[in-house]
């Protein structure tokens, strides 16, 4: 009875977009085969190889010569979707007490679905015509999330087809939630993280799926996370995925012996096996991405490490990443340049300073 109704909303996806559409596919098959009990094959994972020129006794290594590099790691910040982003690390945390931007609640009247519907609205008195492409973009997607939801629960399965199935107390309910990551108009960034949590009778747990809206504020133009990097250097997939490591495993800085390093490379291998993609967390969907003043935040999925361990939320500071940045990208004297700047007089143990787009400013 439960995959029938798994196979009956998977018939609706192809309503959404192609990325809402496989993220959320995935997502209703993990729920449904947690009804039956699999055996996980012992498997061989692909390593990291070292970066520095130290000397490594394994295929993976933290041995890093400069201090900075060797340095603890923040950390992962938080696996629960309505947990905070600490506002040390939030570019302009104090914009909602200057009125640059306020919460708004949507409570659409439904008799299948029960909704709870929060975002943040920009003032358009602050970001101009950039604030109502955002916020219009916004409104755009919560719609056409409503009525997806509703024609679920109309046409494939709602409440009469949960009490045929023996529920006598349907659920259907639906929460968005946001985390700020930034807001900034010197830098020319906007970047926040979106999370959808639903839950229906039938289903074993609630679910959620996570995505970011990131904004170039020079042109109100979506920022192109894969043009933020130097593809084309043939470090940058082993670089990044040791930063990633050494956030998950923190304060822990031996990746090899740290328990992330299986599932993050199993998670790395089955993409690329499926998908014939890079092995890079780049190109892993539905992870999530925001840029902050203080490097790049990568949001996982819930089931990227087992359901139970909830969704890390990491920062790989732009110091670490600085090898595998591209100097000529668009936004390297825009946003980067203006975080590089900003880190000459504000930076922490866990972010250090760095330079790269902006050595010509004073010290």
């Amino acid at each position: 009875m439960f995959i029938q109704q798994c196979l009956k909303k998977l018939q609706m996806f192809s309503l959404l977009n192609k990325t809402q559409s496989k993220s959320l596919i995935l997502a209703v098959f993990i729920a449904c085969s947690l009804e039956t009990t699999s055996t996980v094959p012992e498997t061989t994972t692909s390593s990291i190889e070292p970066i520095s020129n130290t000397t490594t006794t394994g295929l993976t290594t933290t041995t890093i010569a400069n201090t900075l590099e060797n340095r603890e790691r923040r950390g992962i910040i938080k696996t629960f979707r309505d947990t905070d982003i600490p506002k040390e690390i939030i570019t302009n945390s104090k914009g909602m007490a200057d009125r640059n931007y306020s919460n708004k609640t949507i409570v659409p009247e439904s008799e299948e679905v029960t909704y709870e519907i929060d975002y943040l609205h920009l003032n358009p008195d602050y970001l101009g015509d950039c604030a109502e492409i955002i916020n219009t973009e916004t409104l755009k997607f919560i719609n056409e999330r409503i009525d997806w939801e509703e024609e679920i629960a109309a046409t494939v399965y709602g409440k009469e087809e949960a009490e045929a199935d023996g529920y006598t107390n349907y659920i259907n309910w639906v929460n968005l939630t946001y985390n700020l990551v930034g807001i900034d108009t010197d830098a020319g960034v906007f970047s926040i993280f979106y999370h959808w949590n639903t839950y229906s009778s039938g289903a074993a747990h609630p679910i959620t799926a996570s995505f970011s809206l990131n904004y170039d504020l020079r042109d109100c133009e979506k920022i192109k996370i894969l043009e933020i990097f130097n593809l084309e250097n043939n470090q940058y997939i082993d670089i990044l995925n040791r930063e990633v490591l050494l956030q998950l495993c923190a304060p822990q800085i031996n990746i090899d012996e740290c328990d992330f390093n299986y599932s993050y490379n199993n998670l790395l291998d089955m993409r690329t096996m499926w998908d014939n993609l890079p092995r890079s967390i780049l190109f892993n969907d539905p992870t999530s991405f925001a840029v902050g003043q203080y490097g790049l935040f990568i949001q996982f999925w819930e089931y990227d490490f087992g359901y139970a361990g909830g969704q890390p939320l990491i920062l790989i500071p732009w110091f670490d990443l600085m090898p595998i940045l591209n100097k000529n990208s668009e936004y390297a004297d825009g946003f980067l340049r203006g975080f590089c700047i900003y880190d000459k007089y504000n930076f922490t143990s866990f972010e250090p300073k760095w330079s790269w787009v902006c050595q010509d400013v004073n010290e």
